[in-house]
This record gives structure tokens, sequence and C-alpha cells, in this order.
């Protein structure tokens, strides 16, 4: 079984392990499955921030691979829109300070 886990045989240290393994589950639970890719609940704005430069560079591949077919599509300036915008968003996730 994958949530079974083995204790010591001292009782205080299995009560710790018991504690240990509750407080990593509730943990995991907290973060969801964005936060474990960037961080806890404290991270918010870098998760959010983080997600957008997922789409971002999926989407300047897309661009890149989709946009040449078309010769009225303006690929100069949807190219440079999107990496205005990864700029910011690195700059912000990089560059915010600590305090």
């Amino acid at each position: 079984m994958a949530n079974k886990i083995e204790l010591p045989q001292d009782v205080d240290l299995a009560a710790k392990v018991i504690e240990t393994e509750g407080q990593k589950e509730h943990r995991k639970q907290e973060m969801g499955w964005l936060g474990r890719a960037f961080g806890s609940v404290e991270d918010k704005p870098g998760n959010i921030t983080g997600f957008v430069i997922i789409l971002l560079i999926a989407a300047i591949c897309a661009l890149a691979f989709l946009g040449p077919g078309d010769p009225n599509f303006p690929v100069d300036k949807v190219l440079t829109a999107f990496l205005s915008i990864l700029t910011i968003a690195l700059g912000y996730l990089f560059g915010r300070s600590g305090g």
C-alpha cells in the first residue's frame, strides 16, 4: 500500500513519525498541483507569474510553427508583445524584493 508507513518500536518516536507524516500530507494538499511546481501558498504571486511564463513560452513556440504559414499574420508584432510580457513577468519573478 502507498499510504502505509513503518513505525519504530519506541512510542515517542512513533508519535513523531505520525505527526510528521500528517504535516507532510497537509502541506501537500495545501500546495495543490500548481504549487508543487512553483512553491507554496505564500508564493502565490510567483505561482501565477510562473504559470504565465509557461503559457507565454508555449504561445511563442506555437507562433514559431504556425505563424509563418499565413503571409498576412503579423508575426513580428505578436512576437514583440509576447516577449514584452515575458520580460516583465521574468523581471517580476526574479527582481522582487524579499521583504
